[in-house]
């Protein structure tokens, strides 16, 4: 089943795939024309758990696919593990021709879609994105890149995957904690821009924090169709696609302060706390709304404990966010739930560190 298709540029496109057991039917599942040859990163520990079956399903098609295993974790999501990559790309000869498939989480992706952006200036690759976050977010939409010791995400390339199966069997492997952690993007999506999916959330929270379940499909193609939509339209993040960015500011320094020690998914959900109490000082989201939102988070066990983080330790990582300008640092904002605010012909607001730091201090 194809959920949707975005169009980079005339020659960049994205097809987004929702099939179950898509591992191990890979092979005759992506079209293989033209192509010289592939090779396969993985996160080493979601390799031992899926990889055996993916790699054997490449290798009907291309006998010499190469295995390229990564450590896992946000702490290697570095150059010095993209240059591992490159040099193992490179000692294996692939040419403009071939591809890379990628195989993990968020972390893994990002890490090899940059490779893959880089080895000889560019070659196509395919995102198998193996947790929930990866499969309504991050393996979506052609963000690759790492981080460096000034932030997250920091250096990279919009370098799209050719193709992007989602297989929701795989989930089933996901500790608690991990599937937890996809939810926060699931919220995110329906805060920004779906109060249906948000209303759905709620009336299925206490089962959903427990784990995949009968719905998992439906949500999973639900949140996947929002970053769809919103990507397709704006697929450089010139415009409204900063309103993806929700809760992220915060997150991202939160993530960074914490030694990343508080996880992705936990670290927006603290952050789309701190800019809805910053958006119902500043364009009028509603309290109720705000209250809503607290409410579903505590109910997913998405609030994570971040009294030991002074403001202090955060603002390094707020002032080096990509969306600043001039050094103003700028939030994506809500003006009601499911609705974003629009800032004239910018989807970002300025907010001054004072501000900040009264509403992190009050949250605390």
């Amino acid at each position: 089943m194809i959920l949707g298709e975005i169009d980079f540029t005339r020659n960049a496109h994205s097809r987004i795939h929702f099939a179950e057991d898509a591992l191990a039917e890979i092979g005759t599942l992506f079209g293989w024309d033209n192509l010289s040859g592939c090779a396969l990163v993985a996160d080493s520990t979601v390799f031992d758990l899926h990889g055996p079956k993916l790699l054997d399903s490449l290798k009907k098609e291309f006998p010499e696919a190469t295995l390229i295993r990564v450590p896992p974790g946000e702490e290697e999501k570095n150059l010095v593990n993209v240059g591992r990559i490159l040099d193992q790309l490179a000692a294996t000869n692939l040419d403009r021709k071939a591809v890379v498939f990628a195989l993990g989480g968020g972390v893994l992706l990002d890490m090899a879609g940059f490779a893959a952006a880089s080895h000889l200036r560019g070659v196509s690759w395919v995102s198998l994105p193996t947790t929930l976050l990866a499969q309504v977010d991050a393996g979506i939409g052609g963000k690759t890149g790492v981080n460096s010791s000034a932030g997250k995400n920091l250096i990279g390339a919009f370098h799209p995957p050719t193709d992007v199966y989602i297989d929701p069997d795989v989930l089933q492997t996901l500790p608690n904690e991990e599937w937890r952690n996809g939810l926060a993007e699931l919220v995110k999506h329906a805060w920004i821009a779906d109060a249906g999916l948000f209303k759905m959330l709620e009336e299925n929270a206490s089962i959903l924090s427990e784990g995949p379940g009968d719905n998992t499909a439906a949500l999973i193609q639900r949140g996947v169709s929002i970053k769809v939509e919103v990507v397709a339209e704006d697929p450089f993040e010139e415009g409204r696609r900063a309103i993806l960015n929700a809760g992220h500011t915060i997150g991202h320094a939160i993530e960074s302060a914490s030694g990343h020690n508080i996880k992705h998914g936990f670290a927006v959900a603290a952050g789309l706390l701190v800019e809805a109490a910053i958006a119902t000082r500043t364009v009028g989201l509603a309290d109720s709304d705000s209250d809503r939102l607290q409410g579903l988070l505590a109910s997913l066990r998405l609030i994570p404990e971040t009294t030991h983080l002074t403001f202090e330790e955060l603002l390094p990582y707020l002032k080096s966010d990509k969306k600043n300008v001039a050094g103003d640092v700028r939030f994506a904002l809500p003006r009601k739930l499911g609705a974003m605010s629009q800032n004239g012909n910018e989807w970002t607001h300025s907010v001054n560190v004072e501000s900040i730091q009264r509403v992190w201090e009050e949250l605390r």
